[in-house]
């Protein structure tokens, strides 16, 4: 910023990740969120604007069981 901040900004810059999983080469997989906030039921039942002007759900859950599920090893492993 060009000028000093008047207040704490915990996270700054293009390196700002919400989710940020990898696997390594044996295998082994770290998965790491932004916040708890994510796997809550409130995260999970969020409603958005859809182009019509109304209101649908939200990928969240789709989103988080699909990570959890390559987390833990049960999706995208090769058997």
């Amino acid at each position: 910023p060009s000028e000093p901040l008047s207040h704490d900004v915990p996270t700054l810059g293009t390196s700002t990740l919400l989710v940020a999983a990898m696997q390594a080469k044996n295998n082994a997989r770290c998965t790491s969120t932004g916040s708890l906030e994510m796997l809550s039921d409130a995260f999970f039942n969020a409603m958005v604007s859809s182009e019509g002007g109304g209101r649908k759900p939200s990928a969240n859950k789709a989103f988080t069981e699909d990570l959890v599920e390559w987390a833990f090893g049960q999706k995208g492993r090769l058997r």
